[in-house]
This record gives C-alpha cells, sequence and structure tokens, in this order.
C-alpha cells in the first residue's frame, strides 16, 4: 500500500503544483449501472473535496475501493471485488476509473414479520402482508426494506391508527453463508373513528357545513374520506381556502376530533366580461352573486348576456340538497330575444330544477313553463305557451379544465311537451360529444359529434329557441352562425388537427360536415379550412379560415372564437 501511495504521489507530480490545486475531479465507474452506481457517486462525492493537493488526491484514490464497498452493501453485494483501473489527467481535469464486478447479491433466508394491534384483523393490513415487497429467497435491497416498512407507517396513519409504531426491527446478515433474516414486528395500535367535526368562525351554519362530509361520527378514520370533504367544501363555491386536519392531540380513547378551517369567499361578487366573436358580433357579460342569504348555504346568482345575435337575462336561486355536494335545487327565471339569420324570438320562462352528481354524472331534471313569441323564414309570428318536462345528463373528464390535452365531454338531454295551452305537442332528445387525443406528446387531434331528433307533426310548430339550427365556428365552419336549417333531424361532425408551433401557439386543419333537414340527411353541408390557436390565460383563442364547399362563389369565412376547449 505504502509503495502504491508513492507510484501515485509521483505520478502527480509529474503536472504543475499550481494547476492540480485548481483542476476539479471526475469518478468513472464501469462494470455497475443504475441505482447502485448512483449510490457509489453519492458515496464518493468528489466535488465535496475542496483541497485537490498531491496528498489528499493519492489518499481519495487509494481509499475509493472501501467506500465503493460500502456502497454497494444496501443493495445485496457483500463480495463485490472494485479494481482500480487508472488515475489520468485529462483537459484540465483528474479522471479516477474503478472497474466493479459485484459478484453475488446476498439472499433474504428467514422473514419474521409481525402485526400487532386492531391492525391485526384489518382486511387491508392482511392483504399487506400477503403482498408484502420483502420475501424469502429475495435478493437483499435496503431501498426495498425502508419502502416496505415506509408504506406499512403511512397506510396505517391514514387509515387511522394514530399510535401505530414498529417494535422491533432487525437485520441480521450472516457472510459465511451469504444469507439476511430480516425481523420487523408493528404495533398498530388502536383504530381511531372519526369524532366530532369543529369549525372556524365563519358565516356558515356548522350542522350545514357538516352535510359535505362523506362520513359520519364513530365511523373509522380514513384520510381518503378528509381529502373527498376538502375538496367537496373547495368546490362548493363558498370558500377560497379549505384546510383539514385530525386532532390527534385530543383525541380520545377511541375517536379523533376533525378540525376544519375555511376561508369564505367575498359575499357579493360583481364581474364584467366583454368580447368578441364572429356569430355573435361583440358581447358584453354581466354577472351578479349573492353567497350568502342564509346561512345554509342558499344564494343567488344573475346573468346578462348581451350581443346582436342573442342577449339573455337569468336569475338562478340555488338551495342546497341534503347532500349539498352532490345535489341541489335551482330555480329559474329568464328572458331571451333571439335574432337569427332563419327567424327572430323573444322568450321568457320560469323553471326548477333539481341538479344531483353520481359516479361523475351530473343529472339535471327540471320542470320549465315558458312563452316564446318567434318567427321562421319571414312567416308570421306565433306565440305558444308551453309546459315541458326534461331530463339531462353530462359528463366531462379532462387532464386540465383550461387546456386539456387529453379529455372528453359528453352530453345527452331528453325533453317534451305534452301539447297543452294550446301548444304543440313533441318530443326531442339531443347527443353532444367532444374528444381530445394527444398525438406525440404535444400535438392533438380534436373530434367533435351532434345528434338529434325532434317527434312532431310540423317542425314549423317548434319554437326557434328549440329549433335544430347549424352553422357557425362550433358547428360547421364556413357558413354563417345558425344558418342552416331548421329542421327534425340534426347531425353534426368535426375532425381537426392541432400542430404544435411554439410555446402556447397551434396551427389548425380541419373538417366539418353536417346537416338539419326533416327527411334522410342525404345532403351534407361540408365545411374545410385552417385556423391558428393560442393557448391564452381565459381559455383558447382561434382564428379560423374556412370554406363552405356546398356553396359556390361564397368567399372564405374568417371566423373567430374564444373559450374553454371542452
Amino acid at each position: 500500500m505504502k509503495n502504491s501511495r508513492i507510484l501515485i504521489t509521483a505520478l502527480i507530480g509529474l503536472i504543475s503544483l499550481s494547476a492540480s490545486a485548481e483542476n476539479p475531479l471526475k469518478l468513472e465507474i464501469t462494470g455497475i449501472t443504475g441505482a447502485a452506481e448512483k449510490n457509489i457517486e453519492s458515496q464518493l462525492d468528489v466535488a465535496s473535496i475542496l483541497d485537490h493537493s498531491q496528498e489528499n488526491i493519492a489518499q481519495f484514490y487509494t481509499e475509493a475501493p472501501n467506500e465503493i464497498q460500502t456502497a454497494l452493501q444496501p443493495f445485496g453485494y457483500f463480495k463485490a471485488n472494485i479494481k482500480p483501473t487508472g488515475l489520468v489527467y485529462k483537459n484540465n481535469q483528474w479522471i479516477m476509473k474503478f472497474h466493479v464486478t459485484p459478484g453475488p447479491r446476498l439472499l433474504i433466508s428467514d422473514l419474521d414479520i409481525k402485526i400487532s394491534g386492531d391492525a391485526a384483523n384489518d382486511l387491508m393490513f392482511k392483504k399487506i402482508l400477503a403482498n408484502f415487497p420483502v420475501r424469502r429467497n429475495q435478493a437483499f435491497s435496503i431501498n426495498r426494506y425502508h419502502d416496505a416498512k415506509k408504506n406499512l407507517l403511512n397506510t396505517a396513519l391514514a387509515q387511522g391508527y394514530f399510535d401505530a409504531k414498529i417494535t422491533t426491527q432487525q437485520i441480521i446478515i450472516n457472510l459465511q453463508q451469504y444469507t439476511a433474516r430480516i425481523v420487523l414486528h408493528f404495533d398498530s395500535g388502536i383504530h381511531y373513528k372519526f369524532g366530532d367535526i369543529f369549525f372556524n368562525d365563519n358565516p356558515y351554519a356548522s350542522n350545514f357545513l357538516k352535510r359535505y362530509a362523506p362520513f359520519t361520527s364513530n365511523e373509522y378514520y380514513s384520510a381518503a374520506k378528509i381529502q373527498d370533504f376538502q375538496q367537496a367544501l373547495s368546490s362548493s363555491d363558498y370558500f377560497k381556502e379549505v384546510m383539514i386536519d385530525p386532532d390527534e392531540e385530543h383525541k380520545t380513547a377511541t375517536t379523533v376530533p376533525i378540525n376544519v378551517h375555511v376561508m369564505p369567499l367575498p359575499a357579493k361578487q360583481y364581474s364584467l366580461g366583454l368580447g368578441y366573436g364572429t356569430d355573435t358580433g361583440p358581447r358584453a357579460l354581466v354577472n351578479y352573486e349573492l353567497r350568502r342569504i342564509t346561512p345554509y348555504g342558499q344564494r343567488f346568482k344573475a346573468q346578462l348576456e348581451a350581443s346582436p345575435i342573442l342577449t339573455n337575462l337569468q336569475a338562478n336561486y340555488y338551495i342546497p340538497g341534503k347532500n349539498p355536494a352532490t345535489e341541489k335545487y335551482v330555480f329559474t327565471a329568464a328572458t331571451q330575444q333571439e335574432f337569427f339569420p332563419l327567424g327572430k324570438g323573444n322568450l321568457a320562462k320560469i323553471a326548477a330544477s333539481y341538479v344531483s352528481t353520481m359516479n361523475k354524472w351530473q343529472r339535471i331534471i327540471s320542470l320549465t313553463l315558458q312563452r316564446e313569441n318567434w318567427t321562421l323564414q319571414n312567416q308570421p309570428y306565433q306565440t305558444q305557451y308551453m309546459l315541458i318536462p326534461s331530463i339531462n345528463w353530462q359528463r366531462t373528464s379532462q387532464d386540465n379544465p383550461l387546456h386539456p390535452s387529453r379529455g372528453y365531454r359528453i352530453n345527452f338531454g331528453a325533453l317534451a311537451s305534452p301539447g297543452i295551452f294550446g301548444s304543440a305537442a313533441f318530443v326531442q332528445t339531443q347527443f353532444n360529444a367532444k374528444a381530445i387525443y394527444p398525438i406525440l406528446e404535444k400535438n392533438r387531434l380534436v373530434t367533435r359529434i351532434n345528434l338529434g331528433y325532434t317527434a312532431i307533426n310540423h317542425i314549423n310548430q317548434m319554437p326557434l329557441s328549440l329549433q335544430f339550427l347549424a352553422g357557425g365556428s362550433d358547428s360547421i365552419r364556413g357558413y354563417k352562425f345558425n344558418s342552416i336549417g331548421p329542421g327534425s333531424k340534426l347531425a353534426v361532425g368535426s375532425v381537426e388537427y392541432r400542430q404544435h408551433i411554439k410555446g402556447d401557439w397551434y396551427g389548425a386543419a380541419f373538417f366539418d360536415a353536417g346537416n338539419v333537414s326533416n327527411g334522410i340527411l342525404n345532403k351534407v353541408n361540408k365545411g374545410v379550412g385552417l385556423g391558428a390557436l393560442w393557448q391564452s390565460p381565459v381559455g383558447t383563442l382561434a382564428l379560423t379560415l374556412a370554406k363552405a364547399l356546398d356553396l359556390p362563389g361564397q368567399p372564405l369565412a374568417v371566423q373567430f372564437s374564444m373559450g374553454a376547449d371542452l
């Protein structure tokens, strides 16, 4: 060893003293890869050597094999052969080379794993034991062992075993037999249940907010249900911040209290929006909301949308249901004016709706009483009073609510009128779907389909607000907004490819097709075009240039739209 150090020192001495004091060191390991190699590099932290003197470099190089041996042992390599293969000075850098022959891995010969406490009879922990990641005749890995312990403790905490602890942990290694014996004894303690729920001071009644909890007192604690509780309160539109924690300091012999801290949103909110779309022209949006009409979550919201094509004033009164996270009652009063290429209309209505959510599907059951005065294609004005029951299902799934790269939206609805008050009887169904698929990571394929059918004796007796119409930036591009129709049958489809250009910019190519008619949909209106899209902070802004293939001589249509993709 002494002669080796002399030779190394002599080799280093061939380089100028000033260079050796300043040049960094580099480590090269061959013969092993992966986590074991990274652990060697971590163990031999050459960057920590601040003094690059001849003596320090020599000492580091000669002692490194012992450090490498230590770094390999957590992976079960206790018979590794480490061979220094060179110390090279190149490009102002010292390079230390070692070749590792790891040899056989130590095997686990025996396991002594026991669970005591309430978890001994818990099916979840029985499943953990049955699938325990550390097994007999398995190559020893200290990381796998620590991960197994961590999973055991984390699962216990998440399931309400707040006193859980590991009482015995041993790793007994026999180098002669080249085996390891692992002893792990785990005491879960008591399986705690949910105790009382305590809220900080806020404007809402505690017994109302408790209805958002997906658990009851004396039900076994679950961190997943705490997370669901927090998500339900956060999505309630009452709070801008929600924090929920089990109060372990004040737990009883069998229960743990739950502390909830909420920060309410303002009692009143006003908002104003201005925009422009080629379908509607300039438009304005005004919202007014009262969130605290009662301590039990009843609230009021009014909204005005105004444009040269469509103006709508609507007021909604919301009453939370028994489970306010999944059900509510909505009472609506609205008035609407429509100025479409194919007709004009004035509508006034009141409605009562029951909105519920189950398995990520939202269902809306409504009963609407409306009066509508309208004209179609310059025919005489008609006025009807209609009582319309309806049901609607919708579901949206997306990886990003503002700019999804993958997701879908599905909507299916049915409504009818029994024909009382002298109005026409009808039944109408409609299905709409849109999907976004990622292609080559950043590119997108966007598909859309709209289908509808109305059963009525005379389609001209159908109010304008319920007529099927097509054309426009969200329908068949290249055609004017709602310029195709009316009719009893609707079928529209679209395929669009979005090519990522740079940053938040995309180019698009699309093909839209469909029609609205009373007979068989044998005529298909087709539109093709190109577009530029910007994923802005308020949604996707799309500028398209489209050609209506079935309207010879009509110039290219420039159409602009903005909003969420789904």
